[in-house]
């Protein structure tokens, strides 16, 4: 069930009983169920943030690697570790890097730790 704004669709989503930020935005709580919070399959397409990408698919993120274990949970069929849950298939969600077009660069440094305890992503 797809709720609108208008009242169409119907339906609450998930995250409309959750906690908003100063801005309005719903966020998560702190203590979530499996039902609170997406499951593999759930996402079609996300778009993702990043300081730069670059022609090979790679990005570069904050250094904290939170959207890189989030999309690979998500294409690795709930597997934390990286293994992939349904043959070795990477699928679903479609990603989108969001980007300035000064962003975007002929490549990106991968797997380098600047001692912020992230992976690079």
């Amino acid at each position: 069930d797809i709720g609108g704004e208008d009242g169409e669709g119907g339906g609450e989503l998930f995250y409309d009983s959750w906690p908003r930020n100063k801005w309005g935005i719903p966020e998560a709580p702190t203590s979530t169920t499996g039902e609170d919070v997406a499951q593999p399959g759930d996402i079609d397409l996300l778009l993702v943030p990043g300081l730069a990408f670059d022609t090979h698919g790679h990005r570069l993120g904050q250094g904290k690697g939170y959207y890189d274990r989030f999309i690979a949970r998500m294409r690795n069929n709930g597997n934390e570790d990286g293994s992939a849950g349904c043959g070795g298939k990477e699928k679903k969600p479609f990603l989108i890097g969001v980007c300035l077009e000064e962003q975007f660069l002929e490549e990106v440094p991968q797997g380098i730790d600047l001692g912020g305890g992230g992976d690079g992503g």
